[in-house]
């Protein structure tokens, strides 16, 4: 059911009402909200209301917030993307007074420890000067021709996700290619040591600089290159975990966090990349491992204490799953657009099927090969792909 809003499209969720609490999700057209809005639905007496981004001025994004949440009845305000994290950062201040009497905003990090990783150049410095564990990494504008690079190496945008804009370099003469290229910004760009390993996340949810939640997962197989993880395995890694520790306590971190880590095969040593301020893709996995991050977060935002949850270990969890039509729905695309995404991806003759097919299959020989159980999305009448 739509609730007519001139700035904000509020869509209640499908759930189990009991007596909980009502929590306002924001970033309703941010693909992994769905992930968000389908773990708290797993919960008994959460109400749940969903709410697209506002356009405008930041004052009309925290009035069009301000207002959901008294239509709805809100006891949280829980952001999901990295714009509404920012947003309630530099801004909760001033959001807090419009909202209705008890509610609360999930913690968010404070601006300056979202500065230092936002910006993967920032955010290198500031490991270097807390002496945490991270490969070599060089400003693309301040290399000196005298500075010698350890090759392979990659170039990173200093901001971005998924993997997007990485390119691997194997020699210098690949290097001066690369950087001599118009399109190519140094001011954007670092240079970073390409560690031979595997990579390793840590999903965290802090107060002030203390872990409350925390889950280790290892990429079994990627989507691509650069990209997310396809299938993830969880593992008990207590060096991974004090690795994470020790940053969250560096950035006196609130909230959730997705932190990349890349095991060195070389020294069996993990090495920070970065630090993503939102929810993961791969949060589904997270669920199915035994931890909820988004009901710890609104628990911990109504002061209600819980135990820290332990998360199965060893389990493999492949994530192949495709927005519900009500969810695409919320998606920013012309609704001609959304309809035709969606018979592609989830109609029963869809040209993405096969892909996201072989992608399912591969996904449970490759955790059959390693001995673990495997698991992913449930087919949705509604539209997730099923197998």
């Amino acid at each position: 059911m739509l609730l007519a809003n001139p700035l904000y499209s509020i869509q209640k969720a499908a759930c189990r009402v009991g007596d909980g609490y009502r929590v306002l999700v924001l970033d309703g057209d941010w693909p992994n909200t769905a992930h968000v809005r389908r773990a708290l639905e797993e919960v008994a007496g959460v109400d749940v209301h969903v709410v697209k981004r506002a356009a405008g001025s930041v004052e009309g994004q925290l009035e069009a917030i301000a207002h959901a949440a008294h239509r709805c009845g809100a006891d949280v305000v829980l952001p999901t993307s990295l714009e509404s994290v920012h947003l309630l950062s530099e801004h909760g201040a001033s959001l807090a007074p419009l909202l209705p009497l008890e509610c609360r905003i999930a913690a968010v990090p404070s601006f300056s420890a979202l500065r230092e990783v936002i910006d993967k150049g920032a955010f290198a410095s500031f490991v270097a000067l807390h002496g945490l564990a991270a490969p070599a990494t060089q400003e693309a504008a301040a290399r000196s021709r005298e500075e010698k690079l350890r090759f392979p190496l990659l170039i990173k945008p200093k901001v971005g996700f998924a993997g997007a804009g990485i390119r691997r370099i194997r020699n210098a003469d690949e290097l001066a290619r690369a950087t001599a290229d118009p399109s190519f910004n140094p001011d954007a760009h670092i240079f970073q040591e390409l560690v031979p390993g595997y990579d390793v996340d840590c999903c965290v949810l802090c107060r002030d600089g203390e872990l409350l939640a925390a889950t280790v997962q290892r990429c079994r197989l990627a989507t691509f290159r650069f990209g997310p993880p396809a299938l993830i395995q969880f593992v008990q890694r207590a060096d991974i975990l004090n690795l994470a520790r020790d940053l969250m306590k560096a950035l006196s971190w609130s909230g959730v966090a997705h932190i990349d880590i890349r095991h060195d095969s070389r020294t069996s040593k993990p090495l920070l990349l970065e630090v993503n301020a939102r929810y993961w893709a791969s949060l589904p996995g997270s669920i199915a491992a035994g931890v909820n991050f988004p009901h710890l977060a609104c628990l911990d935002a109504l002061d209600l204490r819980h135990s820290q949850p332990t998360p199965s270990a060893h389990h493999a969890y492949g994530w192949f799953a495709c927005p519900r039509p009500d969810e695409l729905a919320l998606m920013p695309t012309p609704p001609r657009l959304a309809r035709s995404l969606a018979t592609l991806v989830m109609g029963p003759t869809g040209t993405a099927r096969p892909v996201w097919n072989a992608l399912r299959t591969r996904g449970r020989i490759t955790a059959s090969a390693l001995g673990l159980p495997f698991s992913q999305p449930k087919n949705r009448r509604s539209g997730a792909l099923g197998g």
